[in-house]
């Protein structure tokens, strides 16, 4: 939700980051004040009103890369209003090969 305290979603961006390349974080107004995040994978969701480090390595573990490019390396087309170009979380690679590798 646009209206998400920011501590909250750069805790979320922290999490994230070290745990794949290939994401995207952007705000979306069909979110609630009440569950203000998301987590969106292929066909999969997760809501949430705080970030539980450990539901949110869990999800994506579980659901990561399981769209139909899978893990193809090669960058997006997708560049409007690109705040930063992602990067690849220390103990991974471009394939994303270990996802959360920061996480236990």
């Amino acid at each position: 939700h646009p209206c998400t305290h920011h501590n909250l979603v750069e805790k979320l961006r922290h999490v994230v980051t070290g745990c794949l390349r290939k994401h995207v974080i952007t705000p979306h107004y069909a979110l609630t004040r009440e569950k203000p995040l998301a987590l969106v994978a292929w066909g999969c969701r997760m809501l949430m009103s705080e970030v539980d480090e450990e539901k949110v390595t869990d999800f994506i573990k579980k659901y990561a890369l399981k769209g139909p490019e899978g893990d193809l390396p090669k960058e997006g087309q997708y560049t409007h209003a690109l705040i930063k170009k992602a990067e690849v979380p220390r103990g991974s690679d471009l394939k994303d090969s270990v996802l959360c590798p920061n996480y236990v």
